[in-house]
């Protein structure tokens, strides 16, 4: 009698593999927030001056430039309260002098040190003489030169200088998602030519902060953000020195222009680094540039594992590793796979900068002339959900072609495997009981 238990075995087998192979992970959907507003830098500049009202003389001079019987040296009218002249002051009319006569001129009549001969202009009234505190406006003349000391409401004069916010095209604006000691992740936007902004985040408590070459970083906001929350933030920078707040110190002057200016153009989807601290601990940075994930990222001794993934919306996309020395061994040729499959290699760095120039084939280069570090970058000409993994080339078992990703796949879920062989075998079991009972 044949036994049937065998085929049956494989067939529970392969069936498994395949579905633990391509078992879709539903995660659901954050309610998300938007946080927006504009950026830009307090400055002071100089205006021009002007004469509005046309009496020939401007507003560095006029102190009522929108007046035009008021000018320097105009003629002045007593008693109106109104400073014709621009000398801050207006001449009392002789009925409002408070002068009094005195049989003796000489004779101090209030005590306050002045006589009518010494100039005293009242000298029934002890705070009113030569030199005496003027009170501004009160049609009185304390100090006895003829005049009302005229109070300013501001500055009649237009300003010589104005202070002004200029907004900034360029600015990274980040938003921190997470945030620990050896991982630092964070979503971040660039300000248009309008010094705007908008980033699209999922409800949450979270430290937004500003990089620009040449300012140092804003100060850090706290923000939350709720359901469906629009939230208006403007944020002010300062001239300084440039803090780069997002990877370990690495010398790409030769390829920062070019990478930059394909971050700007929406070419670059994330930038990250990994650094070593010790040999079991790696800091970690991520920026992403859209609404991707990186998730999971291992770091294990020459090995860089990580799986990005996407809405089809986001398009293509490159990404750019910065790696520290002394994660991989430098003797060895670093190498890269994409889904399971050894990437080629791109011309060149606008080769790879630029995702769409060959069509859905992604490629890979590695920069290894930095001083302390190198650079690594994948083009992903479409968007869905990608494993990607970096390593040193070494003699290794050699597997047949289209196994990569079963094994794979099997390391990842090794406990649902040993669940499923747990399944197998007592099937097997039952099936065997079954077998011999039949026999006898």
């Amino acid at each position: 009698m044949k036994n049937k238990s065998l085929p049956l075995l494989l067939t529970v087998l392969l069936v498994s593999i395949f579905l633990i192979q391509n078992t879709i992970i539903v995660r659901s959907e954050s309610t998300y927030g938007v946080i927006s507003g504009k950026i830009g830098e307090e400055i002071t500049v100089e205006l021009t001056p002007t004469d509005d009202d046309g009496d020939g003389f401007n507003s560095s001079v006029d102190c009522d430039d929108n007046d035009p019987d008021v000018y320097p040296g105009a003629t002045e009218i007593c008693g109106d309260g109104i400073d014709q002249d621009c000398d801050n002051k207006d001449p009392l009319c002789d009925e409002d002098s408070g002068m009094n006569d005195f049989p003796s001129p000489s004779v101090d009549g209030d005590g306050d040190g002045f006589s009518i001969s010494d100039g005293d202009c009242n000298d029934d009234d002890p705070s009113i003489y030569p030199g005496a505190t003027e009170i501004c406006g009160d049609g009185i003349d304390q100090d006895c030169d003829n005049y009302d000391l005229l109070c300013k409401v501001g500055d009649k004069n237009k300003p010589d200088v104005q202070t002004i916010i200029e907004y900034k095209k360029g600015v990274r604006v980040y938003v921190i998602l997470a945030d620990s000691a050896d991982f630092l992740s964070s979503k971040c936007a660039f300000t248009d030519e309008n010094g705007e902004y908008s980033l699209s985040v999922p409800s949450g408590s979270y430290s937004i902060q500003t990089d620009l070459d040449g300012y140092n970083p804003s100060s850090v906001q706290e923000v939350n953000v709720s359901s469906e929350e629009e939230i208006d933030l403007d944020i002010a920078i300062s001239q300084g020195q440039k803090d780069d707040l997002r990877f370990f110190p690495l010398d790409i002057k030769e390829y920062k222009d070019l990478i930059e200016s394909s971050v700007e153009n929406n070419m670059v989807g994330s930038e990250f680094s990994i650094q070593k601290i010790n040999e079991s601990v790696y800091k970690k940075t991520i920026v992403l540039y859209d609404d991707i994930a990186i998730d999971p990222l291992n770091v294990t001794s020459e090995n860089v594992t990580f799986q990005v993934s996407g809405e089809e919306y986001v398009g293509s996309r490159t990404l750019v590793l910065y790696l520290e020395h002394g994660l991989f061994n430098k003797s060895r040729n670093l190498t890269m796979r994409y889904d399971g499959f050894t990437l080629n290699s791109a011309d060149d760095l606008d080769d790879v900068l630029d995702p769409d120039n060959d069509g859905s084939n992604p490629e890979y280069l590695f920069i290894n002339s930095t001083d302390n570090g190198s650079i690594a970058l994948v083009s992903i000409p479409h968007f869905s959900q990608h494993k990607i993994s970096i390593y040193t080339e070494t003699p290794a078992i050699i597997i047949p072609p289209g196994l990569e990703d079963v094994i794979e796949t099997a390391i990842e879920h090794k406990e649902e495997i040993i669940a499923v062989g747990i399944l197998i075998i007592v099937l097997a079991a039952f099936l065997m009981f079954r077998k011999s009972k039949d026999e006898l």
